[in-house]
């Protein structure tokens, strides 16, 4: 399976990588709802699609990646998911069965590396959050159990970015000869945050990024609108021709070298 970034506000294409990744969330081995190991051999709660017996608590394949169907205590339940564009200044990582985009990613400008002279970053967090909660579309819903960080923010994956990013400069012809040690952590208002760490203060509940290679990695929380178990070829095209959400601001927009309470207060 492949995944690349595609072009996007100056950021070039990446090398496309061969990674594997599952179309369905979890493995029908474990609960989505508790983490724990689920017991199918009893049939209890579960539910039969096709002739194929699917435990409770557990995610039913279907045939498009972002068509996603949960069993619960024998009721099934299905969604359509559907993200906003990318951030501005993010870029959009695709990858090959999977629901895109669930993954963005996104330079850290420069205002945002030093600590700022006066702090409201609690307050800040906290009107964004009641903010977001109104803006939230009363037809669609989250789904109701959490889906994992879509790449696992390793060694291995920033070699990938380091890789694409030479890639980007030979074409564009800035590429340089001088391979400098890659700092895999990255700096935030002060704040060193290492690789594969939560940045608290550039996610919410609608989105979660995360550090590696100097660069923030985000998955956005999607909507997810309600479906039936079997799309139809024509349901299925009206769907996915939905056009995306209404791109946000980049993560870290709201960040001033300097706070003046009442003027991040009306810009939020």
């Amino acid at each position: 399976m492949d995944v690349c970034v595609v072009a996007r506000f100056g950021l070039l294409l990446l090398a496309c990588t061969a990674v594997t990744y599952q179309a369905t969330i979890g493995d029908g081995r474990v609960s989505l709802y508790t983490g724990r190991p689920v017991n199918g051999s009893d049939g209890r709660g579960s539910c039969k699609v096709d002739g194929v017996s699917y435990p409770s608590e557990t995610a039913i394949p279907r045939d498009h990646p972002c068509h996603y169907c949960i069993c619960y205590q024998g009721q099934i339940t299905c969604y359509w998911k559907q993200c906003a564009a990318a951030p501005r200044d993010c870029a959009i990582m695709h990858f090959d069965n999977v629901c895109n985009p669930s993954l963005y990613m996104c330079k850290i400008p420069e205002k945002a590396l030093e600590e700022p002279r006066r702090k409201y970053g609690d307050r800040i967090n906290s009107v964004r959050r009641r903010r977001l909660i109104r803006q939230a579309t009363p037809t669609s819903s989250l789904l109701p159990v959490s889906e994992p960080f879509p790449v696992q923010l390793d060694d291995k994956f920033v070699a990938r970015v380091v890789s694409g990013e030479r890639e980007r400069r030979a074409l564009d012809g800035s590429h340089h000869h001088h391979h400098h040690h890659q700092d895999k952590s990255c700096t935030i208002l002060g704040v060193k945050y290492n690789l594969g760490e939560v940045i608290g203060v550039a996610s919410d509940v609608c989105m979660e990024c995360r550090c590696a290679a100097g660069k923030m990695f985000c998955s956005p929380r999607c909507c997810f609108l309600p479906s039936p178990l079997h799309l139809s070829l024509n349901h299925q095209q009206a769907l996915a021709s939905r056009g995306p959400l209404p791109a946000r601001p980049h993560p870290l927009s709201y960040v001033r070298n300097q706070y003046e309470e009442e003027d991040v207060l009306s810009w939020l």
